[in-house]
């Protein structure tokens, strides 16, 4: 690109993001099933299914809205405008906390639950197409490099 700076960290990992989340869309959610004239469409987003996937793995399929935030690094309108979409959706529901009225519970539906296991496949196949060609040795590289990064931004 013409106007970006050369050999730019910021710009490659940006770049990289977006050509990851068209290819998720275009190649994960829609062959499962992302025809919104379907009565099964599955109208979920890369950040969507990530985020199911990591309630999935919860007790219950239960977490708070706070630790979302915490884990996916978004601001709190960000997470409850994800939220609300998956409400609406049917992918979560969301209540109030029996113990702390502050505190907002979003629990998977079945739902949701059904379209995880199914994108969980399409999921480890993307991944590794993403590592097609590269050793162990870089592989672990670029784990190590991402966490580095990470933290010089934390």
């Amino acid at each position: 690109m013409e106007n970006s700076p050369p050999n730019s960290i910021s710009f490659e990992i940006k770049h990289l993001s977006a050509l990851i989340g068209r290819t998720f869309d275009n190649q994960i959610l829609i062959e499962t099933g992302k025809d919104s004239k379907s009565e099964n469409s599955c109208n979920v987003t890369i950040m969507q299914s990530y985020m199911i996937g990591f309630i999935y793995n919860r007790k219950d399929h239960t977490i708070s809205q706070k630790e979302l935030e915490k884990e996916f690094v978004r601001r709190r309108s960000t997470i409850t405008g994800i939220l609300k979409l998956m409400e609406k959706n049917g992918y979560i529901t969301r209540k109030y906390s029996k113990t702390d009225a502050r505190v907002k519970i979003v629990t998977l539906t079945d739902k949701a639950i059904l379209l995880h296991k199914e994108i969980v496949c399409k999921i480890d196949a993307f991944n590794k197409n993403l590592e097609k060609g590269l050793t162990k040795e870089e592989i672990d590289s670029f784990y190590s490099i991402t966490s580095k990064i990470k933290k010089n931004l934390e």
